[in-house]
């Protein structure tokens, strides 16, 4: 009985294994199968469908539901196209069918079919997950890619920290445990990612509270501020104020009072004998000045007919420097003729403040201009002497579509003096950077090129999604773009 036992023991034990190796297989087998029509874009649809699809749905090559499928002319099987063409491509089947091996077979597309695959309902490929979703196969893209799709969907984060994770729990990761989530920082307010502003920056932030360094009671001062704070600080080691006299003594400040009073005695010996040796230095410098008062009244006379000379001296080269320099004039005008005076006419508007390509200019007030998305203008230039006049618009908030996501950028070109002798139309390649505060390197540029504008007074150049606003707030030790609340932007024109 018991040996009877022991064998119906075994014999379950053997079959359960034996089950649990065919689901392997199974599973196993379908997982490469899948992996090797989805990896190439290949083969019939393999979901889990409510209700079993039709014999003359299924692929005779994949035995999956057919996937754009064909119908073949010789012996009237569908295949999926995908399929046919990789059989088309064997080099054991070349051009015969793959059902009835007839040679030079045909296919068409068989639409009826392919709208009667894309209406079966299937399961959500994340049944397994807990997604109970069910729907056409036309559907399925959708559900599993739409952001108001399957909340099982296995997606990559959208801050790109590279962590996997269902679409359910992406908000949560997003807001709170994601790395490069955006975060301000709690004592500045410089907004960065979080592995920054937890990280180096708090090293870096002048805000981020510190405890003294004399362990006095006090540890939330700013760090820009513990240089000042040991300055009052009663536990910082300080000199006795009469080391100047010769007392060497150091100790904590609170504790300098105590002994002042205990070295009183000492002090006032120290400053008696200070002053006499200042009384003895100041009787020697007394009678050394009265020696050089005395030579000063002899050579008074002398030093002064010397003067004198030297000042006529002085003055007859000046004399002659100035003839020779009025004849050196005369022979240039005798030989350039105009050309002293258009320079000196060309200098005067420079000084003036007549500025030309290429040139730098400054964005005040940055932070506001952007969150009010207010229009800046800057200062007029030319693009050459006697030029056009144009100036250089910024919307650091973005016009249009761009608004609050991009900063805008556009050239004008203003009524100048010089329009009514211009003889060529406005045209060439004109570019606009924005420049990188800490070194001279990575800054942001876009170029344009202009064909032809001599009568339009409007925008000539224009960039509306000139910098998002998330790399233009990007801040790290080797890029900063906008710095003081001030940017920098230099317009120029490139020379093909």
């Amino acid at each position: 009985r018991g040996a009877r036992l022991s064998a119906i023991l075994l014999w379950i034990t053997c079959q359960n294994v034996n089950q649990k190796i065919n689901v392997v297989r199974k599973v196993r087998g379908k997982v490469e199968k899948k992996e090797l029509y989805m990896a190439n874009c290949e083969g019939g649809y393999d979901y889990e469908f409510v209700d079993t699809p039709v014999d003359n749905l299924i692929c005779k090559i994949c035995h999956y539901p057919s996937r754009e499928p064909h119908l073949t002319l010789c012996c009237g099987h569908t295949f999926c196209n995908s399929c046919l063409q990789k059989a088309k491509k064997s080099t054991v089947l070349s051009s015969a069918c793959p059902m009835c091996r007839s040679d030079q077979f045909t296919s068409v597309p068989n639409k009826q079919n392919e709208r009667t695959v894309l209406s079966l309902r299937i399961r959500c490929t994340n049944t397994e997950g807990g997604c109970g979703w069910i729907g056409e196969v036309l559907d399925i893209t959708s559900h599993l890619q739409s952001s108001s799709g399957c909340k099982f969907q296995e997606i990559e984060c959208s801050n790109s920290c590279g962590k996997i994770l269902q679409r359910r729990y992406l908000a949560d990761h997003v807001e709170t445990e994601c790395p490069c989530r955006r975060i301000g920082c709690p004592y500045c307010n410089l907004i960065g990612e979080y592995q920054f502003i937890d990280g180096r920056h708090k090293e870096e932030c002048s805000e981020f509270p510190t405890p003294c360094p004399n362990d006095c009671g006090i540890d939330n001062i700013p760090s820009k501020c513990i240089e000042g704070h040991r300055k009052e600080c009663p536990l910082e080691v300080v000199q006795c104020q009469y080391h100047n006299v010769g007392c060497e003594a150091k100790t904590t400040r609170k504790e300098m009072t105590e002994h002042d009073q205990e070295k009183m005695g000492e002090h006032l010996l120290l400053m008696k004998s200070a002053f006499i040796d200042v009384q003895g230095k100041l009787a020697d410098a007394e009678q050394r000045l009265s020696i050089v008062e005395k030579k000063l009244a002899t050579n008074n006379s002398e030093v002064l007919a010397q003067v004198v000379e030297s000042h006529c001296a002085m003055q007859k080269q000046v004399t002659n420097l100035e003839s020779a320099l009025e004849e050196k004039i005369k022979l240039m005008d005798t030989i350039f003729g105009e050309w002293p005076i258009k320079m000196h006419t060309q200098a005067a508007q420079l000084s003036s403040g007549e500025h030309l390509l290429p040139v730098i200019v400054k964005l005040p007030s940055f932070i506001i201009n952007k969150k009010n998305c207010v229009d800046w203008y800057s200062t007029p230039f030319y693009t050459h002497h006697n030029g056009y006049k144009i100036h250089l618009n910024v919307c650091a908030g973005g016009w249009d579509k761009s608004k609050g996501t991009y900063m805008s950028v556009y050239l004008y070109r203003m009524d100048g003096e010089y329009d009514s002798i211009l003889k060529s139309q406005l045209r060439g390649k004109f570019q606009v950077t924005i420049l990188n505060q800490i070194c001279d390197s990575g800054h942001h540029s876009a170029s344009y090129r202009v064909r032809a504008n001599k009568n339009d007074s409007r925008s000539f150049w224009n960039c509306e999604k000139f910098m998002s606003h998330r790399a233009l707030e990007e801040v790290s030790t080797a890029c900063q773009f906008v710095k003081d609340d001030c940017a920098f932007f230099k317009v120029d024109e490139l020379r093909s």
